[in-house]
């Protein structure tokens, strides 16, 4: 006699999750508990976030600023180490693309690479930086989402850097899986 087999694992595991490309504003933001981080949370709660590999270069150097800017060294390399612990996935963009992009627009190399990946996987993009979400996403016809919108009841699949337990900013950087 075949006996069942039961797997005893939350549901939210097993659906899948809608891409949306995270920049480096997103990002930083949240890796270093700035004062945009709840919100940044509530932007990627529920989402599979997705992004060029630029971003790993840029988080890095939102790092050196940090030092630069009077931080530890400890407390700039925790955003950098927390972003490895984060299950975001890497795309390679290509670089032609990107100029042509770019320069139809009037934009870097560096921002064309995320509203191209965005365009490509026809998701949103999360984004701070007014230069990307203010009049550039309807020129290039990207849909252009208000903050919140899309946050769904679930909690994230990571942690919050101690900032349940812990009054006023934690020490170190977030780490957890997205």
């Amino acid at each position: 006699m075949k006996r069942p087999l039961f797997v005893a694992e939350p549901l939210a595991h097993w659906m899948a999750r809608p891409p949306a490309v995270g920049d480096c504003s997103i990002l930083a933001s949240y890796l270093w508990c700035e004062p945009q981080a709840d919100e940044a949370e509530r932007l990627m709660t529920g989402l599979s976030l997705q992004a060029p590999v630029l971003l790993k270069y840029e988080i890095a150097n939102v790092a050196r600023n940090k030092l630069r800017s009077g931080s530890t060294h400890a407390a700039a390399r925790a955003g950098v180490d927390a972003l490895a612990d984060q299950q975001l996935v890497f795309h390679d963009v290509d670089p032609g693309v990107l100029l042509d992009f770019g320069a139809r627009y009037g934009l870097t190399a560096y921002d064309a690479a995320y509203l191209v990946l965005a365009d490509q996987l026809a998701a949103p993009l999360l984004t701070f930086a007014p230069r990307l979400a203010g009049p550039v996403l309807p020129r290039c016809g990207l849909p252009r989402r208000p903050r919140g919108a899309g946050s769904g009841p679930d909690r994230a699949p990571w942690s919050r850097c101690g900032r349940a337990s812990t009054p006023g900013p934690a020490p170190g950087a977030r780490h957890g899986p997205w």
